[in-house]
């Protein structure tokens, strides 16, 4: 479900795929709360279980669990490795 330019939220990602992260949307706050968490620019950020409406995803080695609203204001695209 990527759009056009491969961009999509972390919410439409596919299950066990790596993801690299472009943007933050929402408030500035929740943005920065996100940015601490590991969600920054170029991060790769992965799925790994879809829990309920939200999912548990992996970013820099981290297992996090995130309610949908959040992965919707998490925006990647595949991940590709220099």
């Amino acid at each position: 479900m990527e759009s056009n330019n491969g961009l999509t939220p972390l919410a439409k990602a596919k299950l066990t795929a790596p993801y690299s992260v472009c943007e933050l949307q929402g408030e500035e706050e929740t943005q920065q709360r996100l940015a601490e968490l590991g969600f920054v620019r170029g991060a790769c950020v992965t799925v790994v279980q879809r829990v309920g409406g939200g999912a548990k995803v992996r970013v820099n080695g981290y297992h996090l669990a995130l309610n949908s609203k959040l992965l919707n204001m998490i925006i990647v695209r595949p991940f590709v490795s220099n």
